[in-house]
């Protein structure tokens, strides 16, 4: 699947049980079969919440809802 356009999405940030941060963003990729874009939900855990704040956790959401 290719990647398709980019829809200015910013993601969002929340908090894990165990005490981290995750990221959850879609991606626009391209369906194959039909050549149509289709959004697709990833997330990541980016971080420790003792070691980094929220407001340090968002521009990696930012920055990887652009992908």
């Amino acid at each position: 699947m290719t990647h398709g356009r980019e829809r200015y999405q910013r993601g969002r940030v929340v908090a894990t049980e165990a005490g981290g941060w995750k990221i959850h963003y879609n991606v626009s990729l391209t369906d194959p079969a039909t050549g149509n874009p289709k959004r697709h939900h990833r997330s990541r855990v980016i971080g420790y919440a003792p070691k980094m704040r929220k407001a340090e956790a968002e521009p990696f959401s930012r920055r990887n809802s652009r992908r």
